[in-house]
């Protein structure tokens, strides 16, 4: 059995972080977490034999020196207490600080950081200084990569380097938490959208622009619409604020339709949300922007595509007609998601990546 370190610049509740901790945990391995702040879990499981803490900050992101040393002399003592076999790191920074210790890692890109920042803020130097940064490290990986994407997936095989395919899949632990029967067929139709602070935060990212999607509900009869992941005031929207994630899970089931609103970027095709895949999981029909060719060539004919709202508007427009045959197709869909969109099915991909290291 391994002993397998977790390092990720970011903190916990991480999803894909611990559900590769969950797959390792059955196969019997110790598994540690290093990185953010744990502020909870996103499975309501113990994931980890123990976490740690590190300083990661912007300026040692972009290796500056001082900063970059202080991290890694903070890194250095978890890695004494932790005796790690085997590094299982989570983005591109992170990938570098375990190339640097001489120990087996793997690196898990699960966005693809160069491509990303150079598609989503094309205008601003300051952010073209981290790509350039970011892609250096990206060409000097030695290990075997797993991310989330056929795209980022091509991206390296480009360069030479082994790839292993893990879409952002609910496990079983949350597809466990969906009630499948709460949804009746002659009510009205109700969509649900998964995020964060989208709406609140003061102005879109520009691969998650949603710029006058609620004015859709706001302004039409297609429905009632939820937004989970932020509070807004609006006595025609309904949102939950933030909630747990398997809370989340129970929640939509009952809607009838899941949307991945964003207005189409180039990204997109990089991207593999897993919203998506939760949708889908619940027995939803997924609506999905037509750039985001990832999630379309994976669900097929479980979702649907819209080039723009007013696409998206005559999709819903239609769908308020059909209510008794999205509740009617439920089981279906909810059958052949768990075979075939769900994190079971990509969990040989991580052991065969761990075994390569």
């Amino acid at each position: 059995m391994m002993r397998i370190l977790h390092l990720s610049d970011q903190g916990l509740p991480d999803g894909r972080i611990e559900k590769s901790a969950y797959s390792a945990r059955k196969l019997g391995h110790s598994v540690f977490f290093a990185g953010g702040r744990c502020n909870g879990y996103s499975l309501e499981v113990k994931g980890f034999d123990a976490v740690f803490e590190l300083p990661f900050t912007w300026r040692a992101n972009l290796g500056e020196p001082l900063h970059w040393h202080r991290l890694r002399r903070k890194f250095a003592t978890v890695l004494s207490e932790v005796k790690p076999d085997l590094i299982h790191a989570n983005n591109i920074i992170c990938a570098r600080l375990a190339s640097q210790t001489g120990l087996p890692y793997v690196f898990d890109d699960h966005e693809l950081e160069s491509v990303k920042t150079r598609l989503t803020h094309p205008q601003l130097k300051y952010h073209l200084l981290h790509a350039r940064t970011w892609e250096k490290w990206e060409n000097a990986v030695d290990a075997p990569i797993i991310t989330v994407s056929e795209r980022i997936a091509a991206h390296y095989r480009e360069l030479g380097r082994s790839t292993y395919l893990v879409p952002n899949m609910p496990c079983k632990l949350e597809t466990d938490m969906v009630m499948p029967n709460h949804l009746e067929g002659n009510g009205k139709l109700r969509s649900i959208y998964v995020g964060g602070r989208d709406f609140t935060r003061g102005s879109f990212l520009p691969h998650r622009n949603m710029e006058g999607f609620l004015d859709l509900f706001r302004q039409n009869k297609i429905g009632g619409l939820t937004i989970v992941g932020d509070l807004l005031d609006d006595p025609q929207i309904r949102s939950t604020g933030p909630i747990p994630h398997l809370e989340v899970m129970r929640q939509l089931a009952f809607h009838h339709i899941g949307i991945i609103p964003f207005l189409p970027n180039e990204y997109h095709a990089y991207c593999n949300v897993n919203k998506a895949y939760e949708y889908v999981n619940a027995g939803l029909l997924v609506l999905v922007t037509c750039t985001m060719t990832p999630v379309i060539r994976t669900l097929g004919s479980y979702c649907i595509s819209f080039a723009d709202y007013d696409d998206l508007f005559k999709i819903l427009s239609d769908k308020t007609r059909t209510t008794k045959e999205l509740v009617k197709d439920r089981p279906q869909v909810i059958s052949y998601a768990r075979s075939n969109f769900v994190w079971e099915k990509y969990e040989n991909n991580i052991y065969d990546a761990y075994k390569n290291a």
